[in-house]
């Protein structure tokens, strides 16, 4: 669905408490979570507001958004 919210606590939401957690706690999660964010709001906005971007630029920002999606979640998890 175009524009839908990709955030970390909507996405994992059962994991809520340990996001928040490791964001305070966890300067290497934290950063990477702000990239994690920042990608999903470039993509909203792409999507949403029609902005003009090359197809293969927004393939490459939502493989990116996975990728660290992936990794986050490996830290959430454990």
């Amino acid at each position: 669905m175009l524009g839908e919210d990709h955030s970390l606590i909507k996405d994992f939401s059962a994991h809520k408490d340990k996001i928040i957690k490791l964001t305070a706690s966890d300067s290497s999660f934290k950063k990477m979570a702000n990239e994690y964010h920042r990608l999903d709001s470039e993509i909203r906005e792409i999507e949403l507001q029609g902005v003009p971007v090359a197809d293969e630029r927004f393939n490459q920002l939502k493989h990116q958004r996975s990728a660290l999606k992936d990794k986050l979640y490996k830290l959430i998890i454990h």
